[in-house]
């Protein structure tokens, strides 16, 4: 499932497939499908991102509530709400997106922007 962790593996790691692992091989069997996965760490991160921790905050925030808006998802995770609505207006990003459906790239201009605006906001 793509969530906080796939996006967090993508910044600094390519990541494939090796092989899918069948239900069989486990007991209980699992509801869920299962897969070996191959990391390649890479010397730096894949897109440019101000800093860590905030970029660590918004993807953890975005995924927080799975069907919720990220307008919604991020308000709830303790961003200020008028600076998120500022922020996806100056980006021309749909406040109404769900995280799931956000790039590694959008994920990095979003928090980028958003670490600019409330670093000014703080000042």
């Amino acid at each position: 499932t793509y969530g906080a962790l796939s996006i967090l593996f993508q910044l600094f790691a390519d990541v494939t497939i090796a092989f899918s692992v069948s239900a069989n091989c486990f007991r209980p069997r699992p509801k869920v499908s299962s897969a070996v996965i191959h990391v390649t760490p890479l010397l730096a991160a894949k897109v440019p991102i101000l800093n860590e921790p905030f970029f660590e905050r918004v993807v953890r925030g975005a995924f927080s509530h799975r069907r919720k808006f990220l307008l919604n998802t991020l308000t709830d995770a303790g961003f200020d709400r008028d600076l998120l609505l500022k922020t996806f207006e100056e980006m021309g990003m749909d406040s109404h997106r769900r995280a799931e459906t956000l790039t590694l790239a959008e994920f990095a201009s979003l928090a980028n922007a958003l670490f600019t605006v409330t670093d000014k906001h703080l000042q």
